[in-house]
């Protein structure tokens, strides 16, 4: 027969609330997502001054409301993964020409990032040799075959 051998590492699996809750933000540093919020900010202006007298999308509204209007169309299209609205001036278009450029750049860095910690995570930490188990003085459980 074969012989199997097994090393359990014991680990804290207790997580606080508030850390679990921020995992989503943690490949982003604070300044980062800072930066992120202020260019779609910045978006929703460009957006707002170049296409907002089309009817179909502010049915000429407000200059107030057209600014809401904006911002919800550039934070639904970041959270959506692409433009949320349909300008009709060729200024708009390439403002929505540039925010696609910007959410492909943000979403590939972020998926990466997120990989990255999820990698790490997972390789490293525990006990990685018998010799080290027996340094922490470890329990260590032989069958008696050996």
């Amino acid at each position: 027969g074969a012989d199997f051998f097994y090393l359990l590492a014991p680990s804290d699996a207790s997580e606080s609330l508030d850390k679990t809750l921020l995992k989503p933000f943690l490949p982003f540093s604070p300044d980062l997502w800072g930066l992120v919020i202020g260019f779609l900010l910045f978006s929703a202006l460009v957006l707002a001054f170049t296409d907002g007298n089309n009817p179909e999308d502010y049915e000429n509204q407000s200059k107030t409301a057209v600014i809401f209007k904006s911002m919800y169309f550039v934070f639904l299209g970041y959270v959506s993964g692409g433009a949320a609205n349909a300008p009709s001036t060729v200024p708009g278009r390439l403002a929505t020409v540039g925010f696609g450029f910007f959410v492909l750049i943000t979403l590939a860095s972020y998926t990466a990032n997120l990989a990255t910690i999820l990698v790490t995570k997972s390789v490293g930490g525990g006990i990685t040799s018998i010799e080290q188990a027996i340094e922490m003085g470890e329990t260590i459980c032989v069958p008696q075959a050996v």
